[in-house]
């Protein structure tokens, strides 16, 4: 140019290598970017990169049948493709390599919906095939085989191995993640056969497996069954299962055993789901070891996912739902609970039997919870004890009170209820009763949460208390039975939801009890016995002595010890010695107690008191034998001491006066004058005795004085006594010694040994107890009084101290108040003496060695803690299943249900032993030589013995006389002589045995006096399996297996003293168990709130939760294992959870910042913790967030799961809600869209549906919603971000339609009641009155007595005789307080074997205060008697009205039922014996003879008065026999049963006595009738059987014999009457309350129907079944049951249909409701710029290794794969348009002209080969700026064959302007435009946009009220801009690859 001249040009050259641009001005357009392009790609399919051109045509693949709502990559080219038309649904597999698709499985159960679309992974399995796993969130979390899918198979026949016939329909219930699971029932006991397991307990688990690998969690553990061998092993188990899924094939099964207080669990194998029993006798150590941890594990199973993600092996769910998390405790308050008592055979423990029932009187809780079909558990509900009604609060003032706070009657007393009841348990078990509990409640509340607990609500909560012992004791009369305590439930309701109806999943429930671990109020049950005190011999201060009486509680004054010690002194010369002080003094308030936890367990005691339940009662057999090696002995009687003495006399007088002859005369004896002996020999005369000497010669010198003086005859004197006081005792000694050799050793030591069985009860004589409760004792303990007793000498209290010297341990306790004496009789301390006198047969003193029998009686009784808070708070309380097995219900309203006996409590009876030895003295002999000497009375043990010998050999030196005399009061002297008695006290006959004997003979004394207690108890300690050692002071007395029986080994001198030998091993123990200790269930959260808990606690947003890991190779399918740690609350809402790098993990939140971590967790298996309950470890590692911003930020927070996608460039993910999108490599978060994009995606990619309706559900759904997704493009390398989004026009839509289409409510229909007439049913009148139903006919039933076959008597009325009943009527004591027959004569004797009726008094008198009562009704003397008055004369019969038979009995039976354990009296007199039996049990014997045969006459005679003894009855059925028995020629038997009780008698006015003035004559026969239950003379005139005739019994034709307990048979005659049975039915509903158009399935059940119609033109049905209805109002549905008589009866349901609420659908589609916002843009990583937007809108897309596929509906697309077409899409063809800037910075210029480089091809051979299509271009632009804009430019090219084609153009259009470019050289030319704006508003003041931009914000079209396409040429304004915008447009590229590569634009500077 010339120097000097301006340049008015320039060129302005456009680039396409920057990228997409739209955030910089125009002014900073740099070259290389451009503002806009739609369906432009930056390559082509053989490279150009660096230029910009049209994107290729996508590809249609296949198809699946319906919409595709997922994928999952399976492997190489294969894809899983899901697919749903909301009614069928498929699965199939699209493969990439040949665009095919094949179904895999369609089927309806899929139930696929649009709405909830599919996340879906799958692995490869150890066998080559292939798992889908998916989630939907509508649907459970499924998985699938893909290679294996599960059909509907049925088993080919019933032998498992022909396999099973499959049809096409898939089992869908197969394909739950967390598969449904029939709970089995898995029971365990011992096994037939003998084995070599363990001593210890067992149970049984099982999971189902397969293949080897476990699939659940183990079942709930079978009761415990206890093996027991002595020698440690030996039993065996069998296993029964019960209720299997047959829907596995297999099962695990895992023992676990309890020995030596160490369990294990040993995995015993894999068996056939169709083997129901397995035998185990031993189990290999070798087997794989379950950790225990495992058993109590209870996986919470997840249903169902929002997300799913695999990541590094783990399958991680987030966003979980749990099976609803229900309120069933206002139902479980209305449960309602029974004890049952169930019996059982006394030896059922110790044969194996393992039910544990309750404690008697203890406080239980229990619990409810429902399983649902997955195995999934409720929390468990409290169901409270009973309510509290009038009787349970009245005030009690007794002494049973131990509390004053404490004075209600269930506080005090047992407020049960008893009933009889019958019926078998499954194991055999006999029911006997049942009744209410009592009634029970706590010093805690209930929560306050009126929604949770309704009327229970802040009240006190309230347990079961059992029954106690007095209402339903623990064994029968006999012994031969033990009574286990069970519960029952019934009135249990299925569980509804919020609107009343069932929850479908709900298959059963199961009952858990509390733990009674710390929360025990009876420590201890046992026997109670009396302390007794005596005087300590010696001085210990203040004390005095008390020991534990024996053998078992006689209280009786103790014949073998005395309180005064000087019964040993042996100047004491007494005899006899049976009125000795006698030790009495049986201590009331100090009490002796033993039980099994005492001895094996020795728990704590606190502030307790004692409560006694029963008197226990029995009979001891026991025998004398003597001591083990004890030395015998010489006892010399005075007799030999007399002898002695007189032949030492004797001799020393013949020593004395020498050898005489006495010739005549007298001779005196000279003394002092010579040799007085030397010439004194004189001859005595024949017959002259010592006595004549004496008299006659000696004593006549000495008196004379003979020859010799005074002093001389002194002399004589002195020395002649000086002689015989020398001779005498050497005489003496020689005598005694001759008769002691001449004697034999001889036994005079005795020991008693005994065993006494309690094998009956009675209850307490407590008559204080009102008669509305039954009688017990409550005493309370005095504070920190109850102490352990060793086996020595301890201080007790200030007061007392213990002596315990060598005896069994024991508990002593202080009450504060005294407890009254047993009533009935203990008279188990018996001497020789006792039973000599009282002829026993057999025993003698000479052999005293007989067995002989006593009764014995002792409390029963617990100690006991007043425990008001038992349990404390319900939270607190461990929860322990009562079984294995579960209830199954249906989910039906209007049913209810009910449960047989459950046991599963923690205790045991059975029958205990322990010896109760008692030492006289605490030393003796034992293996000492024969007549070694010992003196017993310096070894006494405590209080003195009565009888006691000093084995030192009595000589002369031990002979004494002394000398007192009380002169002048008493005229002659005392002597005291010591002789050979006083070195003994013996048991000797009355003369002492000692006529005429030297030596005593037969006498005796005692060492020890010893007895086994055997009792029955209640114990956690199961007895049944007590433990022994070898010796044989280590083993006990065994009444089940008898291995050691032997009382007198036990009680051996030798080994008496050896502690009590206690072993027992706490493993055969339920309580004990490792079961006990894990809390098996929970209640409902404190804060639980249905509404809440339904959206948020069954439903977790925030939780993830993983599975194991799952390897190659793996047999075990991990992803279904989700251990319940292993998971994490997140603080945000998981989007998604992707792989970062080689082990890392992002995840994205849909409200928070995104953060990584470790995505690996360490299994850690050494302690088997992590794998059995995991630890969320996966989630422990360090968290770390991608970046620095406040948490209100939510920056980097993602809604949009299908929008992150990892590629090789990172992780890129959208950030809708903000407008982001994101790109990451772990380190950090760049964000993309700020990469020009920045404010564009503000406004776009946030929803605009979101922003109207911020909870519109289908936020993350492009199928049937809106929602993000993206792609990349692994072979372009472009990333694609594609939005589907709406922009509502109506601000009133809802989206809760199942199909997800919006609608708006348009109106509201409430449904109508479907017209209802109560159905004309006439009241049934059924049978008639006194008939029962039987099969479903009327029949009356009528009872007969068995027709007898043998020999009868024909009973008349016996003689009246004037003497009979003459003495009145005679009362008794209770009898069945006794535990032996009452044999009688004339003494009655009941202190020995005769025994001796006792008083009520306990003074041992006879009662009979009303002997003599005369009146009519007792007896016949008086003025008001006659041979016609008196019971036996009015009720006497006899056979034949005669004499015979003479000795046979002739007995009468009477069976009745007894309600509830009560007092009756009988009445009973015969000529000449009577019988009384109860039960088959002899309890009354009295006889008109004498024990020798002969006869008496008195009172007690059976005929002379008439016997009246009270019995106590329990509760059940009862045969009382009455017999009698003729001797002479008189015969009467008369016996009588009245309903009434001693008391009720004594005061009712029937005792009263005749008056002569005025006379009355008492009361008459017809007011004793009232009370006349039974009598024999209702027998006159029949015929009874003859006792032992063994004869049979047999029913008349037409009855049939009924069980009723009875001896005699009882037969049932049963009539048909006329009258039907009315019909019974139930109908209920699977819901109440439904949506219009829902179906309810009406359930119906029936009873003594023939025919079922039910209303609403449904007409006949089966007697049973079920039906499905669609009810179109409210209607009422009836059934109307009619039997065969016609008589009708009905029962109804009403199903309410919720208001109809009438849609109008406003579809995406429809432009009145909702305009389109989608776009699709593209991103180069590689270059980091933005390239294209695109028109392709798909549903799904999916990634491919070469390019990539989209999903539009049903349809598969691959993108950028082809070269034959372009800009077509899913069958459309779209235009391609670029739009880039002008700028010209600081200058203003003019617009001239524009050219471009575009290279266009036409592809040929795959691409490979092209044709350069010369002439191709664009066919529209567009030239604008801020004001100016030059309109649609249509381009033509110029024609080069026409040069006047330029003058027919432009061509002015309605909305174009056509025009003419050109090209050359590749150059492409067009320079004709103008502005034509129609008004900019400079002087209009007219403001209009240039542009309407689509809601997708990515395109835009020309106002069409902005520009005027016919303006006049002389308004064609250039364009004149510093930046002006050109858009180039392709509307339809065909098959032509256009390459945009560079622009020129020419612009003339403006000069202004």
């Amino acid at each position: 140019m010339a120097e000097g001249i301006q340049n008015t040009s320039n060129a302005k050259t456009q680039s396409f290598n920057k990228g997409m641009n739209k955030d910089n001005t125009d002014i900073y357009m740099s070259d290389g970017l451009w503002y806009n392009a739609i369906n432009a790609i930056n390559n082509s399919h053989y490279g150009e990169s660096g230029s910009i051109g049209n994107e290729p045509s996508n590809r249609y693949c296949t198809e699946a049948p319906y919409t595709i709502i997922g994928y999952a990559f399976i492997r190489e080219t294969e894809w899983l493709i899901f697919s749903t038309n909301n009614i069928g649904s498929e699965i199939g597999i699209f493969d990439e390599s040949n665009c095919t698709y094949t179904t895999v499985i369609n089927d309806d159960c899929l139930n696929f919906k649009t709405t909830h679309l599919i996340t879906a992974f799958v692995k490869e399995n150890y066998d080559c095939t292939f798992s889908g796993y998916w989630q939907d969130n509508l649907n459970p979390d499924r998985t699938m085989n893909i290679n294996n899918v599960p059909y509907i198979c049925e088993p080919a026949s019933d032998n498992p191995c022909d396999g099973e016939i499959c049809t096409d329909r898939l089992d869908c219930d197969k394909l739950r993640l967390h598969p449904l699971i029939k709970q089995p029932c898995v029971s365990i006991r011992k096994a037939l056969g003998a084995g070599q397991l363990n001593n210890g307990s067992y149970m049984a688990v099982i999971a189902y497996s397969e293949d080897g690998i476990r699939l659940t969690e183990y079942s709930m553990p079978s009761v415990p069954q206890g093996l027991w061998q002595d020698s440690g092993q030996g039993g065996s188990i069998q296993i029964d299962l019960s209720d299997l899924d047959e829907e596995y094939n297999e099962y695990e099964l895992v023992i676990i055993s309890v020995v030596t207080q160490q369990a294990i669990a040993k995995k015993v194998g894999y068996y056939n789901i169709n083997q129901k029993t397995v035998v185990l006798d031993i189990i290999q150590g070798s087997l794989e070891t379950v950790p225990l941890s495992y058993i109590p594990l209870r996986n919470v199973v997840y249903e169902r996912s929002e997300k799913m993600a695999a990541v590094n092996g783990y399958l991680i769910r987030s966003g979980v739902s749990t099976q609803p998390y229900i309120n069933y405790q206002i139902q479980a308050n209305k449960i309602l609970t029974n004890w049952v008592a169930v019996e059982y055979d006394v030896n059922y423990y110790w044969n194996g039997g393992n039910i544990v029932g309750y404690m008697r009187d203890e406080v239980y809780s229990f619990f409810i919870r429902w399983i649902y079909n997955t195995g999934n558990r409720t929390a468990s509900y409290h169901i409270p004890g009973r309510a509290a009604i009038p009787s349970d609060l009245v005030n009690i003032t007794t002494n049973d009170v131990v509390d004053p706070s404490e004075l209600l009657a269930w506080q005090v007393y047992d407020t049960s209820t008893y009933a009889p009841a019958s019926g078998t348990e499954k194991d055999g078990g006999i029911v006997v009763a049942r009744g209410n509990m009592a009634y029970w409640e706590s010093v805690e509340r209930y929560p306050t949460n009126p929604e949770i607990w309704g009327d229970l609500c802040y009240q006190p909560i309230r347990h079961h208390k059992m029954p106690s012992n007095e209402t339903t004791h623990i064994h029968n009369q006999g012994g031969s039975k033990i009574v286990v305590l069970g519960v029952e439930f019934s009135n249990i309701q299925p569980p509804v939801d919020l609107n009343g109806n069932p929850i479908p999943d709900i298959v059963g429930y199961e009952i858990l009890r509390g733990s009674r671990e710390n929360n025990k109020s009876i420590i201890t049950k046992g026997l109670f016995s009396n302390m007794v005190e005596f005087n300590v011999n010696g001085s210990i201060g203040n004390r005095k002595g008390l020991f534990e009486n024996y053998p078992y509680n006689d209280l009786r004054p103790d014949p073998f010890l005395s309180d005064d010690y000087t019964i040993l002194d042996n100047n004491d010369n007494e005899e006899p010695w049976e009125d000795a002080s006698k030790l009495n003094k049986y201590k009331q308030n100090y009490l002796a107690f033993h039980s099994p936890e005492i001895h094996f367990e020795r728990p704590a005691f606190g502030t307790n008191y004692v409560k006694i339940y029963t008197e226990e009662k029995g009979t001891s057999t026991g025998n004398y034998e003597l001591p083990y090696k004890h030395p015998r002995f010489k006892l010399l009687t005075d007799n030999a001491f007399g002898l002695a003495v007189g032949v030492g006399l004797g001799i020393a007088l013949i020593e004395a006066l020498g050898k005489s002859t006495i010739k005549g005369g007298n001779f005196p004896l000279a003394v002092g004058s010579g040799a007085p002996y030397a010439d004194a020999s004189r001859d005595a005369a024949p017959g002259t005795t010592i006595s004549d000497l004496i008299s006659g010669g000696i004593l006549s010198a000495i008196s004379t004085g003979g020859q010799g003086n005074m002093i001389g005859t002194i002399a004589g004197i002195v020395q002649f006594i000086l002689q015989v006081s020398f001779w005498v005792p050497k005489g003496m000694s020689v005598v005694l010694d001759l008769i002691r050799n001449m004697a034999n050793y001889r036994d005079y030591v005795l020991q008693y040994n005994s065993h006494g069985f309690y094998s009956n009860y009675a209850n307490v004589n407590n008559t204080n107890v009102p008669a509305a409760y039954q009688r017990c004792y409550r005493r309370k303990v005095q504070d920190n009084m109850i102490k352990y007793i060793g086996m020595h000498v301890q201080d007790f209290d200030n007061n007392y101290r213990i002596n315990n010297l060598n005896r069994t341990k024991f508990l002593c306790l202080k009450l504060t108040d005294d407890l009254p004496n047993p009533s009935s009789p203990d008279n188990s301390k018996k001497r020789v003496k006792d039973l000599v006198g009282n002829n026993i047969t057999g025993i003698t003193y000479k052999n005293p060695f007989g067995e002989f029998t006593s009764s014995i009686c002792q409390y029963y009784g617990a100690i006991k803690v007043d425990y008001q808070n038992q349990y404390g708070q319900l939270y607190s309380i461990v929860q322990i299943p009562t079984d294995s097995c579960v209830y199954e219900t249906s989910p039906i309203v209007g049913l209810t249900y009910s449960t047989s006996a459950i046991f599963g409590g923690d205790v045991y009876i059975n029958r205990y032993t322990e010896k109760n030895p008692y030492f006289f003295f605490n030393t003796w002999m034992l293996g000492e030589l024969d007549g070694t000497e010992w003196d017993y009375r310096n070894y006494v043990n405590g209080p003195a013995p009565r009888y006691w010998a000093n084995y030192a050999n009595f000589d002369s030196s031990d002979f004494n006389l002394q000398f007192t005399w009380d002169f002048p009061n008493s005229l002659l002297p005392d002597l005291d002589a010591t002789t050979p008695s006083d070195n003994y006290r013996l048991d000797a006959p009355g003369n002492n045995g000692a006529t005429l004997r030297l030596v005593r003979k037969h006498n005796w004394f005692y060492l020890f006096y010893n007895g086994v207690r055997d009792y029955f108890t209640e114990s956690e300690l199961n007895m049944a399996y007590r433990d022994y050692g070898l010796e044989d002071f280590q083993k006990f007395y065994d009444v089940y297996g008898f291995s050691f029986n032997d009382i007198s080994t036990m009680f051996r001198s030798d080994i008496i003293t050896k502690p009590t030998y206690y072993k027992y091993d706490l493993s055969l123990s339920s309580s004990k168990l490792f079961n006990n200790l894990a809390n098996w269930g929970n209640l409902l959260p404190r804060d639980y709130d249905p509404k809440m808990y339904a959206s948020c606690f069954e439903y977790y947003p925030r939780r993830s939760v993983y599975s194991l890991q799952q390897k190659s190779g793996l047999r075990r399918d991990n992803w279904r294992n989700y251990l319940p740690l292993n998971y994490k609350d997140f603080n945000g809402k998981i989007n998604i959870i992707k792989p970062l790098n080689a082990t890392g993990c992002i995840i994205l939140f849909e409200n928070a910042e995104p953060t990584t971590f470790v995505g690996q967790d360490q299994l850690q298996t050494s302690a088997g913790t992590k794998v059995s309950i995991g630890d969320s470890g996966l989630f422990q590692q360090n968290f770390q967030s991608l970046v620095n911003a406040d948490d209100a930020l939510s920056y980097g927070a993602s809604i949009s799961s299908r929008a992150a996608i990892n590629t090789p460039y990172g992780l890129f993910f959208v950030s809708q809600d903000i407008g982001k999108i994101f790109v990451s490599n772990g380190s950090g978060l760049e964000e993309i869209s700020r990469t020009g994009l920045k404010f564009w995606f503000n406004e776009n990619l946030p929803s605009k549906m979101l922003e109207v309706y911020p909870n519109y559900p289908l936020y993350d759904n492009p199928v049937a919603g809106i929602g993000v997704q993206a792609i990349y493009d692994s072979t372009y390398e472009l990333i694609y971000f594609s939005k589907k989004d709406y922009q509502p026009l109506r601000n009133d839509l809802l989206f809760d339609d199942p199909n997800g289409i919006p609608y708006y409510i348009c109106g509201e229909i409430v449904p109508e009641d479907i017209p209802f007439k109560e159905p004309d049913v006439e009241p049934c009148q059924g049978c008639p009155d006194g008939s029962v139903i039987v099969n479903g006919q009327c029949v009356v039933q009528a009872t007969v007595s068995a027709e007898y076959t043998g020999p009868t008597y024909q009973i008349d009325a016996a003689q009246n005789v004037v003497s009979y009943n003459n003495k009145g009527i005679r009362l008794y004591p209770d009898i069945t307080a006794e535990t032996k027959p009452l044999k009688g004569n004339v003494t009655v004797n009941f202190d020995n074997s005769s025994y001796k009726v006792k008083a009520a008094n306990g003074l041992g008198s006879v009662i009979n205060p009303l002997t003599n009562v005369q009146n009519r009704l007792w007896n016949t003397g008086g003025t008001c008697g006659g041979s016609s008055y008196g019971r036996l004369n009015i009720a006497g019969v006899w056979p034949n009205g005669g004499t015979t038979p003479f000795n046979t009995d002739v007995c009468f039976s009477f069976c009745f039922n007894v309600p509830v354990s009560k007092q009756y009296l009988i009445g009973i007199a015969g000529d000449n014996e009577v019988k009384i039996y109860i039960d088959n049990v002899l309890w009354v014997y009295l006889s008109a003879r004498n024990l020798d045969g002969t006869k008496n006459s008195g009172i007690t005679v059976p005929f002379t008065s008439w016997h009246v003894f009270p019995v106590t009855l329990p509760a059940g059925t009862r045969t009382i026999r009455l017999c009698g028995r003729n001797h002479d020629s008189n015969a009467a038997f008369a016996g009588e049963v009245y309903d009434m009780t001693l008391a009720e008698l004594q005061t009712s006015g029937l005792l009263t006595p005749f008056t002569t003035s005025p006379l009355d004559c008492g009361p008459t026969e017809a007011d004793l009738e009232p009370y006349i239950i039974f009598s024999t003379r209702d027998y006159l005139g029949e015929e009874i059987p003859v006792p032992e005739s063994f004869g049979t019994y047999v029913c008349p034709d037409g009855s049939n014999p009924i069980a009723t307990g009875c001896d005699v048979p009882v037969c049932e005659i049963t009539e048909i009457v006329p009258g039907s049975p009315c019909p019974k039915c139930e109908l209920g509903a699977s819901a109440i309350n439904v949506d219009y158009g829902q179906s309810v399935t009406l359930t119906w059940t029936t009873e003594n129907a023939t025919s079922v119609t039910m209303n609403n033109d449904i007409g006949a049905l089966p007697l049973n079944g079920s039906l499905t209805v669609t009810p179109a109002g409210n209607t009422t549905y009836y059934i109307i049951v009619e039997n065969e008589s016609g008589d009708q009866s009905y029962c109804e349901i009403r199903i309410t249909l919720n208001p109809i609420v009438q849609k109008c659908p406003c579809a995406f589609d429809d432009p009145t409701c909702f305009t389109p916002c989608n776009w699709t843009v593209s991103y180069d990583p590689k270059s980091k710029m933005w390239i294209s937007f695109h028109d392709w809108m798909p549903t799904l897309m999916m990634p491919s290794y070469q390019n990539f596929y989209t999903i539009k509906g049903n349809q598969i697309w691959k993108h950028n794969d082809r070269w034959d077409s372009f800009c077509n899409y899913y069958g459309t063809n779209y235009p391609w348009e670029i739009e880039y800037p002008i700028v010209t910075p600081n200058q203003i210029t003019t617009l001239r002209s524009f050219e471009y480089y575009l290279d266009v091809y036409k592809f040929y051979n795959d691409g490979k080969d092209f044709f350069h299509v010369l002439d191709e271009n664009f066919d529209r632009a567009i030239i604008y700026n801020s004001e100016q804009i030059s309109g649609t430019l249509r381009m033509r090219i110029k024609q080069k064959s026409n040069p006047l084609d330029i003058l027919a153009n432009p061509v002015i259009g309605p909305d174009y302007i056509e025009i003419l470019y050109s090209k050359e050289e590749n150059k492409y030319r067009f320079n004709t435009f103008w502005d034509i704006t129609n008004d900019r508003g400079e002087f209009s003041g007219t403001k209009l946009p240039m542009w309407i931009t689509e809601c997708a914000g990515c395109k835009k079209y020309i106002n069409p009220d902005y520009v005027d396409y016919n303006k006049s040429p002389l308004e064609h304004k250039k364009f004149r801009h510093y930046g002006n915008r050109v858009i180039l447009r392709k509307n339809i590229s065909g098959d032509n690859k256009m390459i945009l590569k560079l622009t020129n634009v020419k612009n003339l500077n403006s000069p202004r």
